[in-house]
């Protein structure tokens, strides 16, 4: 098997799929389909599960943040979900009741730290990384669908 770090970006994001698929088993949801929408940094994969419900897996790079720091990421975005006025996208627990879900797969040599977020409705795959970025409180966010919803108050 070819070393990870020899792989092209598309090498890696296939056998990042199977680090996202480990991740998953850890949450209670049903996949139906799991779609790779950037391997730029983190890798992001958007996952269609049942009741058409829809998220978002970031797996992280190996040694960039340690589990604390993305746990405490996690923590204060559904800080600001919850009892701030900002639209941002809400974790979602693994079955084990974690922010942050450790995991390996065969072919990528160190263990990944992943989180599930809801997804933000309207927003398709292409808008997170095609799109310039926006604010928080200029997207689109829809309460009960992985987010918290703020009304515009600018003209």
């Amino acid at each position: 098997m070819r070393p990870f770090q020899e792989l092209t970006n598309a090498g890696k994001a296939r056998r990042l799929r199977a680090v996202a698929s480990a991740a998953l088993e850890r949450y209670d949801l049903r996949l139906r389909r799991l779609r790779l929408i950037t391997n730029e940094f983190n890798a992001a994969f958007l996952v269609d599960a049942d009741a058409d419900r829809k998220y978002v897996l970031r797996v992280n790079l190996p040694g960039r943040r340690s589990l604390a720091e993305i746990e405490a990421e996690m923590s204060w975005l559904n800080a600001l979900a919850t009892e701030t006025a900002v639209g941002v996208p809400t974790t979602v627990l693994a079955a084990s009741g974690d922010l942050v879900v450790t995991v390996s797969a065969a072919g990528v040599p160190e263990p990944r730290h992943s989180a599930l977020l809801g997804w933000i409705k309207n927003w398709s795959a292409t808008d997170l990384v095609r799109r310039p970025r926006r604010s928080p409180a200029e997207q689109d966010v829809v309460p009960g669908e992985g987010s918290h919803h703020v009304p515009s108050t600018t003209s």
